[in-house]
């Protein structure tokens, strides 16, 4: 079959259509029909050519193909095609026949004196430019991939089809003797990457006097692997794959050991995995060579059919596709899968990934690939580390891959571009409900530590199906920047002891720090201050008590995590140079394996090793301003982060999405676990844990007093309140937990506009009149919130009127009928709290409220 030249147009409309973020080093024109002026020639990182200020810009080159002047007022230039008129070309803009006409990128935003300057700068990963005429039609489009300083991607020759690596020629024609490298349009493929209900005819195309070689096996081809002729359909590549599969090499024919880890053996699995199972999709890869041997970049398409009647989960859930030669996985020599234990940049592999969503391809890039995890590598379903790098293509993955629910605690701006994640396995919950450690997380997520953002995706490896993995933050310098706002450069991050990210000389000072702390005697005021100017002691309290409550027993030494800056900038509060921590792999907990009961005593197991956070928690302990900051932060978070029915909600939102995936994970893998009694244990643990961890406290921290109840109620409407650490939601008109005599409460008002704080009224009527008040605990304590409304002796007392608690006791029963009743008939009582509706009267209108309480 004769190839004739495809022009990039098709393509590029369904990518925009779908989403599909187009990754190709080529550089391709845009349109069958182009308009007379293209886009002739692009620079993304510039050091050489000086523009008339005398800096260096990202530049882009236009050339007039036509006989006549083109008029190009209106027209618009932009590297998103969601926001074409990022540049506008100014009234008056002419490119005269046969000219070229230059456009700086300066995404600084100022103008430069007389030049025409995009607001916008290159990306030297590569990215589409779009050049849209007055009337919002295509132009001219190209896409370009990795450019190397000072050099540029460019037509051949002016207004040429052809493109190639060139020496840059700004303002100047280009031609044969600019050229570097030519350049080999990427095969594209007739019907993009995606889910379709039936089988069809699939046709590749390239650029007129190119062959194109594909595979159907997801091997990457070559000038030796199939030469494309004809169309063919998606169904016979599928049947074809199956058929040349190869045998799964089985890697180092030695048997490994089956070790314990930290709960002892693991249930029984199938091992390797490999590439066991029927082929789920569709894979087929193409290559484009011309006649003098350049060959393009590889193209990959994966087609799912007939998945429109599987399971919800196809739906729902983000897919990911990953593709690579099978010898990367399972060769003997090279094979990440079945070379477990190596680890480094030299057992990295390149892959396609492609993400799928409701059905469409949104992403399309390469990637490196390599095994994750400590002693989970070891399971047959490992987990595996992404990297996007400038070697594969684009170094930031731009994609949003937590649906909008990642947020920078510095900025508050969605997190959408990442340099690396992970696809994990659930770690050691794998076997079980595979959300353990998202539970831990997600519960604590408003706490002053880091923790990892998670979603559920589904996996397919050379188009097998891979099952369940989680979509999760990877602690990097990136990670740290996004977050926290700092420079990537300045980040330190220390994981299970040993330097991970960052420069020798912090890694020194932590462990200097370690023995400081050793050495010195915290209990003195002068010392804890010195402390505290080098360790973030809220986020210390905040973590410490976290782990210690979940019980994870994976933990001290292994699965822990702290950072810091190396410089200090006094704009950012994160950038101060304290030491902070970050929560991650949490799932030995709860009962896992049997081995983690709810009695389990975390302080004593943490005490029984060596290790950084152990010593500063000892040594902390001492002071008695850290004691009082910890058994409070430790009972703010038993009493409400880990409230038996905030934690049920999420378990119980969790087990419906799940259930299925994890079902069909296991079937693949294999294993004994039982995902229904796995999430009734993580339940019933839960529900029992609070009694043995308070109490675990009060011997650690040697407290003395009693656990007493607090009630404190507040009307939302009216204000804001804070217990301790919390801002509870007061939806229901109150918040109650249990805290140790030896400190008092204290309660913070925050009023709304319109409203004036009045004062907190105790349980004895008692009135206290600053916003910020510290309640002692001489036995069971009610603290309401009272507001004013209007101005002078118009005013009126509101307080929490969805309580009812008349008589102040903490509950609402038939006593505060009684205390109620007292009131109206006049015969004594606290009128303030019998007047239920705020309006300053105590009337019918009160006891219509109370009644409608005491039903519900």
């Amino acid at each position: 079959m004769t190839q004739t030249k495809k022009t990039a147009l098709s393509f590029f409309c369904i990518a925009s259509l779908l989403g599909t973020s187009v990754n190709f080093t080529s550089f391709k024109a845009s349109a069958a029909e182009t308009g007379p002026v293209v886009i002739n020639e692009v620079c993304a990182k510039n050091t050489v050519f000086a523009a008339p200020d005398g800096n260096f810009y990202d530049w882009i080159e236009l050339y007039n193909t036509s006989s006549e002047s083109v008029d190009l007022s209106g027209y618009r230039l932009s590297d998103n095609a969601e926001k074409p008129d990022k540049f506008v070309f100014p009234e008056g803009t002419v490119i005269g026949k046969g000219e070229h006409l230059l456009v700086y990128c300066n995404s600084k935003e100022f103008t430069l004196d007389g030049r025409l300057t995009a607001f916008f700068g290159l990306s030297t990963d590569g990215e589409t430019i779009t050049l849209t005429d007055k009337n919002g039609n295509t132009a001219d489009t190209a896409t370009f991939g990795l450019i190397e300083a000072d050099m540029s991607y460019g037509r051949t020759s002016d207004g040429a089809s052809d493109f190639a690596v060139m020496k840059m020629t700004p303002g100047e024609a280009n031609d044969s003797g600019s050229v570097i490298k030519k350049v080999v349009q990427t095969p594209s493929f007739s019907v993009p990457s995606g889910f379709y209900d039936e089988s069809f005819n699939i046709e590749l195309s390239a650029e007129e006097g190119t062959k194109i070689y594909f595979t159907v096996d997801s091997s990457t081809p070559d000038a030796s692997s199939n030469e494309y002729t004809s169309a063919f359909s998606v169904e016979a590549a599928l049947n074809k794959t199956q058929s040349e599969r190869k045998p799964e090499d089985g890697g180092r024919p030695e048997e490994r050991p089956r070790e314990e880890g930290p709960g002892g053996k693991r249930p029984e699995e199938k091992e390797p995995a490999g590439q066991t199972g029927s082929k789920d999709a569709a894979v087929i890869r193409a290559v484009a060579y011309d006649s003098e041997g350049n060959a393009s970049e590889v193209a990959t398409a994966v087609y799912f059919i007939g998945y429109g009647n599987k399971a919800s989960y196809y739906q729902n859930f983000k897919i990911v596709s990953l593709v690579t030669d099978s010898d990367n996985l399972f060769g003997r020599e090279k094979g990440i899968w079945t070379n477990y234990e190596e680890e480094g940049r030299e057992w990295e592999r390149p892959a396609n990934m492609q993400i799928f969503q409701g059905g469409n391809a949104y992403v399309d890039q390469n990637i490196g690939l390599r095994i994750h995890g400590g002693y989970t590598r070891r399971f047959s379903q490992k987990s595996l580390n992404v990297y996007a790098r400038k070697d594969y293509g684009k170094s930031e993955l731009e994609y949003d891959l937590f649906s909008g629910t990642l947020r920078s605690e510095s900025t508050g701006k969605k997190i959408k571009d990442f340099d690396s994640f992970i696809l994990r396995n659930a770690g050691n919950d794998w076997q079980d409900t595979r959300f353990r450690d998202k539970l831990n997380q997600a519960l604590v997520s408003d706490r002053n530590f880091l923790e990892q953002a998670m979603e559920p995706c589904i996996v397919f490896i050379n188009g097998t199906f891979y099952g369940h993995y989680e979509i999760t933050e990877k602690l990097s310098e990136d990670y740290i920047h996004d977050h926290c706002g700092v420079k990537k450069s300045d980040v330190c991050i220390v994981k299970n002891q040993k330097l991970d990210e960052g420069d020798e000389a912090a890694y020194q000072e932590y462990k200097e720090l370690e023995e400081w702390i050793k050495s010195t005697d915290l209990s003195s005021s002068e010392n804890y201050k010195k402390l505290c100017e080098l360790v973030d002691m809220d986020s210390f309290a905040d973590y410490m008590s976290t782990e210690i409550y979940i019980a994870n027993k994976d933990w001290g030494k292994n699965n822990s995590a702290l950072w810091k800056t190396t410089t200090v900038d006094e704009s950012n509060p994160y950038a101060d140079g304290r030491w902070r921590f970050i929560l991650f792999d949490t799932e030995f907990s709860s009962n896992i394996y049997n081995t983690v009961p709810v009695n389990i005593n975390l302080f004593q197991i943490l005490d029984k090793e060596e290790n950084f956070l152990n010593t500063l928690l000892k040594a902390a302990l001492k002071n008695p301003e850290f004691k009082q900051k910890f058994a409070t932060v430790f009972m703010d978070i038993a009493n409400y982060n880990f409230d038996t029915n905030k934690v049920n909600a999420l378990i119980s939102q969790y087990d419906s999405i799940y259930k299925e995936p994890v079902a069909d994970t296991l079937k693949k893998f294999g294993g004994s676990g039982n995902y229904s009694n796995a999430v009734s244990t993580v339940k019933s643990w839960f529900g029992s844990r609070y009694s043995s961890a308070v109490s675990h406290l009060k011997n650690a921290a040697g407290l003395k007093g009693s656990l007493v109840s607090v009630t404190v109620s507040n009307d939302s409407k009216c204000g804001t309140v804070k217990v301790n650490t919390l801002t509870p939601d007061f939806s229901s008109g109150k918040y109650t937990g249990k805290y140790y005599s030896d400190y008092p409460v204290t309660v913070s008002a925050v009023p709304a506009e319109g409203y004036t704080f009045a004062g907190w009224k105790l349980k004895d009527g008692t009135v206290i009149k600053s916003a910020t008040a510290e309640i002692e605990l001489g036995g069971e304590t009610v603290v309401t919130a009272m507001y004013t409304t209007g101005n002078g002796e118009s005013s009126s007392t509101v307080t929490a009127d969805t309580s009812g608690d008349v008589n102040a006791d903490g509950a609402v029963n038939s006593k505060d009928l009684t205390a109620f009743m007292s009131v109206f008939y006049g015969n004594g009582g606290n009128a303030s709290s019998a007047d239920l509706n705020g309006d300053g009267r105590v009337n019918i209108l009160d006891l219509i409220i109370l009644k409608n309480k005491l039903i519900s």
